[in-house]
């Protein structure tokens, strides 16, 4: 397989843009960071995602999920003009919304009103 020329030195940054907000300090004990990813990409690119050790809850297309602690690389393919506002928990500080193990939702993503209803 080729390498896109896309991943070589950054390229990507002119395709994309990315935020790190810090949480208030009323929920620095649970949300390590806040995310936002937006991005225009006219060839569909193959983006690495490098797992970390936390539980995200992810807002894309009106849509709100939860994904549990990945346990390898993922690929997600952007294509056209898109957005992802995320919360990333602290390690260990999602079991009091889930109201069971973390590891109940390991590898996976769950519709996020499962956890917060309302």
């Amino acid at each position: 397989m080729t390498r896109d020329v896309r991943e070589v030195g950054g390229a990507w940054r002119r395709f994309q843009s990315h935020a790190y907000p810090s949480p208030s300090a009323d929920l620095a004990e649970y949300v390590a960071r806040y995310w936002a990813v937006s991005w225009a990409y006219e060839e569909p690119y193959r983006q690495l995602i490098v797992p970390y050790p936390n539980v995200h809850l992810t807002f894309r297309d009106v849509v709100a999920r939860v994904q549990g602690v990945v346990p390898g690389h993922q690929i997600k393919v952007l294509h056209g003009r898109g957005q992802v506002f995320g919360v990333a928990f602290r390690p260990g500080r999602f079991r009091p919304f889930l109201r069971a193990p973390v590891s109940s939702i390991t590898g996976r993503t769950i519709d996020a009103r499962h956890v917060f209803p309302a």
